[in-house]
């Protein structure tokens, strides 16, 4: 009897805790319609890894926008089911191109581009723009061993000039301390 008198007790207390946070994550939500589902989108390193390049990644951008698939008797294409995100990964940087030829980023932080792989980001990411997705990049990498990265200055700037709308950095090499 005391056990379960204990577990009914414990319960009962479980139970009006969760339901105080499920009430007070109402009250405190945000309802200014960002993130209503997770960001859906195709990334270059889950198919392809390093072996990328721009004619290959805009192909995929043709794809996502490809209407062949019948969904509901209706002709559909993965953005129309949400997949609007479209992101290089690693593969894209000019390794060895920095000072004392270490890293992918020049004497000011900027990243240099492999243009042998990637001619023209900005057209790149314009493409994408014009087809209804949102294009991304990855900064920090491992393909180029990079301990001597840019700078978050740098960073900004590149991703504005060539037109990303979404950046990924995930504490892979010295990027993992964002307060430098």
């Amino acid at each position: 009897p005391y056990t379960t008198l204990f577990r009914s007790r414990y319960c009962l207390i479980a139970m009006r805790t969760l339901g105080v946070f499920c009430i007070s994550g109402v009250v405190s939500g945000l309802d200014n319609g960002l993130a209503v589902s997770p960001p859906m989108g195709w990334r270059s390193w889950n198919q392809f890894g390093l072996y990328i390049n721009q004619s290959l990644v805009e192909a995929q951008f043709d794809v996502l926008v490809d209407r062949s698939r019948v969904v509901d008797g209706k002709l559909t294409s993965l953005l129309d089911m949400g997949y609007e995100h479209a992101a290089i990964d690693d593969g894209w940087q000019l390794c060895n191109s920095g000072p004392d030829g270490k890293g992918f980023h020049n004497a000011s932080g900027y990243p240099n581009v492999d243009t042998s792989l990637f001619p023209d980001m900005a057209a790149m990411t314009a493409k994408a723009k014009g087809v209804g997705l949102k294009a991304g990049w990855y900064e920090n990498n491992c393909h180029c061993s990079d301990h001597h990265w840019g700078t978050y200055d740098g960073l900004v700037s590149a991703t504005i000039d060539y037109g990303f709308e979404g950046i990924k950095l995930d504490r892979s090499g010295l990027m993992s301390d964002a307060q430098k």
